[in-house]
């Protein structure tokens, strides 16, 4: 499966940079929200992998920072589990303050969304 999106959410790791200055490259992880009629909102995780100027930009950022980026959607199957990675074409929005309106959910918190959306609980 193969779709251009456009996510929001925390980045759930502080970013990796691989590769070399001429080719950087540059993976992390994003906890995306989706908000459930009749229920909390629900977190999921979402690998971000990143190349050249894009790759050195979220580079610069750290774990928990806010941010919207675009790019394609690519999921994949391991052991029976859906795992979805973006492919970064764009950092629409970044920022390292937190967003109005509440406060940023925890670990435990994150994974507890993420074990719900994925039928773990």
């Amino acid at each position: 499966m193969t779709a251009q999106i456009a996510i929001s959410g925390r980045l759930g790791n502080d970013p990796k940079p691989h590769g070399s200055e001429e080719k950087p490259m540059t993976t992390c992880f994003l906890f995306g929200e989706v908000e459930v009629r009749d229920e909390s909102d629900i977190s999921f995780p979402v690998n971000l992998v990143a190349f050249g100027q894009v790759a050195k930009l979220l580079g610069r950022l750290d774990k928990g920072s806010f941010l919207t980026v675009s790019g394609k959607l690519q999921g994949s199957t391991y052991q029976g589990e859906v795992r979805y990675s973006v492919l970064v074409n764009d950092i629409v929005s970044a920022k390292a303050s937190q967003p109005r309106g509440g406060k940023a959910k925890t670990w435990e918190q994150q994974k507890e969304s993420a074990d719900r959306l994925y039928g773990k609980k």
